[in-house]
């Protein structure tokens, strides 16, 4: 139902003998109901709406996922770099990591894949 439609309803009703204050009320009350609808649509559908409040919180949901997993790796190289420092510094996982890194083995070892 557009403008048009709505002023002709009204141009009808005010010559078909209604009072010009019955016309006036039913102006306001259809004016009123078309700004209501107006903001209703946008709180929903609109671009600060329900709708894009929760997409943002799915996007938020998977960041904070990814970050889980972000820091899970950050902790194990934290343990990989405290284990090569000078005080602590550990010769067999040296020692592994070296094998590792150049992929040097001896005849009498088994290799596994760690990736």
């Amino acid at each position: 139902m557009n403008t048009d439609t709505i002023i002709k309803i009204f141009d009808l009703m005010y010559l078909a003998g209604a009072s010009k204050k019955k016309f006036i009320v039913y102006a306001i009350n259809a004016i009123t109901i078309l700004f209501i609808a107006y903001f209703i649509f946008h709180a929903t559908i609109g671009p600060s709406g329900l709708k894009k409040l929760f997409e943002i919180r799915k996007i938020v949901l998977n960041n904070k996922n990814k970050l889980a997993i972000l820091n899970t790796e950050n902790q194990t190289i934290s343990r990989k770099i405290r284990a090569l420092t000078e005080k602590s510094l550990d010769i067999d996982f040296l020692d592994e990591e070296a094998r590792w890194s150049l992929g040097h083995i001896g005849s009498d070892e088994t290799f596994f894949n760690r990736e």
